[in-house]
């Protein structure tokens, strides 16, 4: 008869990593169940193999589990490969996930390899209720029987499972650091950063005219399911006069997350795809419009029609409309080059200057 083991443990806060928060913003508790020094046997519930209930004294949905200094040595034929871990409730209603050690090409008695120190292992969203009184069940396992009603696999001591538990529902599928966008000469591009993400589908950026309703899907980044900082950048190439952004993050199960709105002002539209207007003043000065998306150093370059360069300076000019007024000295009448260069905009424009 297979043999049960209830464990009493302590529940505390998730520090491995503590920027994970749960969907009602608490942090996760963990559930750690010590496994060093007990063994896997035979196929799933196999009276011969390690098993454990885990009374955690509280109820929640399990978020994800982490392996911390695991390490197996297999007996005789038996694959590391083979050696798996189930958590399910103490009453087995919930589908048991199962969770692949993913080691491969040891075997013979070696010690498994390529195991991490420490790695987290989202759930790919099962969500499943502890049992009554907060109990979960932990099987250690094999997918095959190399060695019939004997060991196939030890863990050494010292390996822990950790389960992570919410008590309102899965982790959050993105913890978003920031988003923003800027406007450029052809077009918008939004960024942002996640700190966190679980079980997350993919982003994807809306775009609405008003920020109310019209909503639309400019494009998409696939999750990373990282915990750590994970930046993204996406273009919109046909940005709207002014431009609403919001975030929609969507998880496998189809849960989707909104993040705040933000707007972006884009003077393309009024300003004919930004072409400078050069007007001439009088003899001696010419006054040019044009917009820039940012602040930055623009020069503006003078040259005659054989391209020899009779005049260049620099100034700032600041993000949007610009006008400033050029001081030249032309010594005779006839066609002359504007040119107008920042690391944003590249424009030349031919001129008829008549003496007046």
């Amino acid at each position: 008869m297979k043999t049960y083991f209830t464990i009493l443990c302590f529940l505390v806060f998730f520090n491995v990593n503590a920027q994970l928060l749960c969907t009602d913003g608490s942090s996760p508790s963990v559930v750690s169940f010590p496994i060093g020094g007990e063994s896997s046997f035979d196929l799933f519930d196999d009276v011969d193999n390690y098993s454990a209930n885990m009374n955690a004294s509280m109820t929640g949905d399990v978020v994800g589990a982490e392996f911390i200094n695991i390490n197996i040595v297999t007996v005789g034929d038996s694959w590391c490969a083979e050696s798996l871990i189930t958590i399910a409730d103490e009453a087995g209603t919930a589908t048991p996930n199962f969770i692949d050690l993913g080691i491969s090409g040891n075997m013979n008695g070696s010690p498994c390899s390529d195991l991490p120190v420490s790695l987290l292992i989202p759930l790919n969203g099962l969500v499943f209720p502890t049992g009554p009184g907060g109990a979960l069940y932990l099987e250690l396992w094999e997918t095959a029987d190399d060695n019939v009603d004997a060991i196939d696999a030890t863990y050494d001591v010292g390996g822990i499972v950790n389960v992570y538990v919410c008590p309102a529902g899965e982790l959050l599928p993105i913890k978003l650091a920031s988003f923003d966008a800027r406007s450029h000469i052809d077009n918008n591009e939004i960024y942002w950063t996640t700190s966190l993400e679980h079980n997350n589908k993919y982003q994807a950026v809306l775009r609405s005219p008003n920020g109310m309703d019209g909503w639309v899907e400019i494009g998409r980044v696939q999750g990373r399911n990282s915990i750590t900082n994970e930046t993204y950048t996406l273009s919109d190439n046909n940005p709207l006069g002014t431009s609403y952004y919001q975030l929609e993050s969507v998880d496998f199960d189809g849960k989707i997350d909104l993040s705040k709105v933000i707007v972006v002002h884009n003077s393309l539209k009024s300003f004919s795809k930004f072409k400078s207007q050069i007007t001439k003043i009088d003899n001696n000065q010419w006054q040019i419009n044009f917009y820039l998306p940012i602040t930055e150093m623009v020069k503006f370059n003078v040259f005659d029609v054989t391209g020899k360069l009779l005049q260049n300076t620099a100034q700032i000019a600041y993000e949007g409309e610009n006008q400033i007024i050029l001081n030249t000295k032309f010594s005779s009448p006839g066609i002359f080059v504007f040119e107008i260069v920042s690391s944003n905009k590249y424009e030349s424009q031919k001129v008829v200057n008549t003496h007046d």
